[in-house]
């Protein structure tokens, strides 16, 4: 199994050395204080296509959207639509080819990207599910006083969380 597992192994590896475009420690940090805005203000985005020397794929022209603090949003559409490419930017893996992304009416490119990041939450559209327990998976991703925080009291706030997002394992487990 061990010579099976070594290939994916050292990719990993490979990727997790791989140095972001940008100093993510630079910016000013976001104060943790509740939902944020979310505004694009006339933001494109274009993809480098490998095969066409100096050709794009426009992915995204001239979006405007606003997202009040705690506002519920849906984005839909068919494949190719941009619906991803929104995330993207959003989480920052890549920034806007033209326009802004704002955060509380703070350019994103602007803020400390590990503050940003404790702050979103992103459930993919193929979430993966760790090799892990339940727990595990649960937690993956919070640091060390937010796990403490919700596995004290035998696990007392963990599952507060998952009945507030209507999330039951009691009866399957």
């Amino acid at each position: 199994q061990l010579g099976r597992d070594i290939i994916p192994v050292h990719l990993m590896m490979e990727a997790l050395l791989i140095k972001p475009s940008f100093d993510i420690h630079a910016g000013t940090p976001l104060v943790r204080n509740g939902p944020l805005a979310l505004e694009f203000r006339d933001v494109s985005f274009e993809y480098q296509d490998p095969t066409k020397a100096g050709k794009n794929y426009v992915a995204l022209k001239n979006v405007n959207l606003s997202i009040a603090p705690g506002e519920t949003v849906a984005v839909l559409g068919s494949s190719g639509a941009g619906k991803s490419t929104l995330m993207k930017l959003v989480l920052r893996y890549y920034d806007a080819t033209s326009g802004l992304v704002l955060i509380n009416g703070q350019p994103l490119t602007e803020i400390n990207h590990p503050s940003y990041m404790r702050q979103v939450g992103y459930v993919p559209q193929q979430p993966p599910i760790l090799d892990a327990t339940l727990e595990e998976n649960l937690l993956f991703g919070c640091d060390e006083e937010t796990r403490d925080e919700l596995t004290k009291d035998d696990h007392k706030k963990l599952w507060e969380m998952m009945r507030k997002f209507m999330v039951d394992f009691g009866e399957r487990l």
